[in-house]
């Protein structure tokens, strides 16, 4: 990776200081390599800087609220867990966070909340629910603990 972007820099700086001796320019195949290669670091850096933001201010601070751990699934190829019933109130659109050996590991939002095989919006506090089975945005293994915000951040879900 670090060829790749200091291959991308030089060539910049050679296209942009050359002058009269230009250099070989990219052909389209090369140049959509290196935009897609572009495309997936800037992913990867907002991915990790995301994952450090969500830890440091909201899960070390205490501001989220745990939902706990699955204790069924993950089912539909890790979008669907089970969990205990919530301690606190939980919506469909919700921001969840997924903490993996004491660290963000994931991040998106509940798609839908099912309880007892029924679609619901909303599970409150007082809910004779027992568990319920969240469909997030994102998938998730055993060992992950949930973790939900009473509305999204701006930094993260924009």
């Amino acid at each position: 990776m670090d060829l790749r972007l200091k291959d991308l820099v030089d060539r910049r700086n050679q296209v942009a200081h050359a002058g009269r001796d230009q250099p070989e320019f990219l052909g389209t195949d090369d140049m959509q390599l290196q935009l897609d290669f572009l495309k997936a670091y800037a992913c990867s850096l907002f991915n990790v800087l995301a994952n450090t933001y969500l830890d440091r201010y909201y899960i070390k601070s205490g501001v989220a609220i745990s939902v706990g751990c699955l204790i069924e699934g993950p089912y539909k190829e890790g979008s669907v867990v089970v969990v205990r019933k919530p301690p606190c109130r939980i919506f469909k659109g919700q921001p969840i966070i997924g903490v993996h050996e004491k660290q963000v590991d994931r991040w998106g939002e509940i798609l839908e909340i099912k309880v007892d095989n029924v679609a619901v919006e909303t599970i409150e506090p007082d809910s004779t629910a027992t568990k319920a089975g969240l469909h997030t945005d994102f998938r998730s293994t055993e060992g992950i603990e949930f973790y939900v915000l009473e509305r999204k951040d701006e930094v993260v879900w924009g």
